[in-house]
């Protein structure tokens, strides 16, 4: 039997059959929704699970023993849809092997902003959001604390070292230290409260917005409000790059043990932080905190892997993939007039990815009052819940 078999509840009205099977054959992960409802049913349980890439064609004859023979449909004439990198290779054989009528190939863009637009427009917000950390949040505030403080202080102690006597020294410490209080004010005294957003007026989803898939690489789409959609930016490096990475430099075979090594991993001891800068009380930067991140995987120069813990390399490299996809994120928001930003995607399924990114998003967030980010629900499965969507939903 499947294992790890989740579920999603949308209403029924968005879907297009009484029963339904959809595939998103990405780069890395095989990806399945189905669902069996009854028309007068009001919200309808679709399934969605992951199978791995390899031995495709076996999963799909698990897929009709143990599925589809089990739900009482018409699946010869049926036309499914699926979205995905490997689908073209495999298409024939998926239906023979389903007993399914064809099978029509979508753009896996297209598949996740129609489900995106549809949960959006049809559901609560709590419905389809992943709550974010609070503590990842805390310390996003306190880094943006931290770095407007570090500035000022450099930015003052030059003015106050060209003073010509102690009076306007006292007089530029003085304004050191208002200006550290004035940013000070600006931190809310409960963190907990800053994702929340319970303005009526936000009810109503906005366009157009931004959806962040991060799957094996990373696409970033402008979706607008007459239902269109267009690819502004990407990368090549993301999860496939991630796990490639790790697997070199640690041994990891699979997913599982990668996500085990993230839970407990650290990556201070293979960064170069604030507090490993040789004689830093001397200059200028002795104000650089303690905990700051100066050179991503700094201390592993001239080092092998066997010089430190697996799960403390796995996590100093997903901090350095996340950092340069929060950088990209950055730069599309400011050239972008978007309302909000979404991500999605396999790479997020960990923890500890959502909350890396969270510190990041969070501080761009504060300098962009304007553009919120959220995590979606069951990101990763964005393209297969896309394809079962009716144009209803679109």
């Amino acid at each position: 039997m499947f294992q790890n078999i989740s579920n999603v509840s949308i209403p029924r009205e968005l879907l297009k059959e009484d029963a339904g099977i959809s595939l998103d054959m990405g780069g890395s992960l095989l990806k399945c929704a189905y669902y069996s409802s009854e028309t007068s049913e009001k919200e309808v349980i679709i399934k969605i699970l992951t199978l791995s890439p390899k031995g495709v064609l076996e999963n799909m004859k698990k897929l009709r023993s143990e599925i589809l023979d089990n739900i009482h449909f018409p699946w010869d004439t049926y036309t499914m849809a699926a979205t995905g990198i490997t689908i073209y290779k495999y298409k024939d054989d998926i239906i023979k092997i389903l007993g399914i009528r064809d099978l029509t190939i979508h753009s896996e863009f297209d598949a996740c902003v129609k489900y995106v637009n549809a949960i959006r427009d049809n559901l609560p917000k709590e419905r389809y959001i992943e709550a974010k950390s609070s503590e990842a949040i805390g310390r996003a505030h306190k880094a943006m604390q931290d770095y407007q403080e570090f500035f000022t202080s450099i930015d003052f102690k030059t003015k106050a070292e060209t003073q010509e006597n102690n009076n306007d020294k006292d007089d530029a410490n003085s304004e050191i230290n208002q200006t550290i209080e004035d940013v000070s004010d600006t931190i809310p005294d409960e963190i907990n409260n800053v994702e929340q957003h319970s303005d009526e007026a936000k009810q109503k989803a906005e366009y157009p917005y931004m959806l962040v898939n991060i799957g094996s690489g990373v696409g970033i789409l402008k979706a607008n409000a007459d239902g269109s959609n267009s690819m502004i930016n990407g990368l090549n490096r993301g999860g496939r790059s991630f796990i490639s990475l790790v697997s070199l430099t640690t041994g990891a075979k699979n997913f599982d043990d990668i996500s085990e090594m993230l839970s407990r991993g650290d990556a201070s001891a293979v960064d170069t932080l604030g507090k490993d800068i040789e004689n830093r009380e001397e200059n200028m930067y002795s104000a650089i905190p303690d905990d700051a991140v100066i050179y991503t995987l700094g201390n592993a120069l001239w080092k092998s892997p066997d010089d430190f813990k697996r799960e403390d390399i796995a996590v100093a490299i997903l901090r350095m993939t996340c950092e340069e996809i929060t950088q990209l994120i950055s730069s599309e928001t400011r050239l972008n007039d978007v309302k909000a930003v979404y991500l999605s995607g396999g790479f997020l399924v960990p923890q500890k990815t959502r909350e890396i990114l969270t510190e990041g998003l969070t501080g761009l967030t504060l300098m962009n009052n304007s553009v919120d980010f959220e995590f979606i629900k069951h990101g990763s499965h964005l393209g297969a819940l896309g394809c079962l969507i009716s144009s209803k939903g679109s």
